[in-house]
This record gives structure tokens, sequence and C-alpha cells, in this order.
């Protein structure tokens, strides 16, 4: 969720969190809590560098479905791809 400053908080239960006002920080918190990976760092930090290497890399074009969100599908299968979450888990 994003507050009116612009500052991204993570939701405790996205089951219950109406998607209609979800930004992609969201889809990709989803996406690390349904792994079960907790992150080292921050889940932001982590989130972060995930979506850096991701809209870097071109080979996963596009990066974002229909409605202008983050295409998950597409994050899960470079994160696979790239040795899993811990690879993104560390401070640049």
């Amino acid at each position: 969720m994003v507050n009116n400053l612009g500052q991204w908080a993570e939701e405790k239960d996205y089951s219950t969190y109406p998607k209609g006002k979800w930004c992609d920080m969201d889809y990709v918190a989803d996406y690390i809590r349904k792994q079960n990976y907790e992150p080292q760092n921050t889940i932001e930090h982590l989130i972060s560098m995930v979506l850096a290497h991701f809209e870097y890399d071109t080979e996963y074009f596009p990066h974002y479905n229909d409605n202008s969100m983050i295409n998950i599908d597409n994050l899960s299968e470079f994160v696979k791809e790239n040795g899993g979450l811990k690879e993104f888990d560390y401070f640049g």
C-alpha cells in the first residue's frame, strides 16, 4: 500500500486487501510471502532489488500485463532462472 506521502508499507494479509489498491510493490511482496522466503534485509529492499534487476533485463518483456501492473509470471520465472530470491537479498 502506498500512503498519501508516497511511502510504501507491506500489508499484513494480502488475501484480505483489495487488489484494486495494490501497486507493483504489493504484487511482489505477495509473491515473496507465497514463496515462504524470509528476507535477510527488509522486504522493501528485497523488492527494490528484484524490480531493479527485472526491469533492466530485456529478455523478460513484457514486464507489465494489460492493466499496467507487474507481470508476476515473468518475474517469477526471472527470479527462478537467476538463483532464487536469496540472490537478490543483498545490499549493493
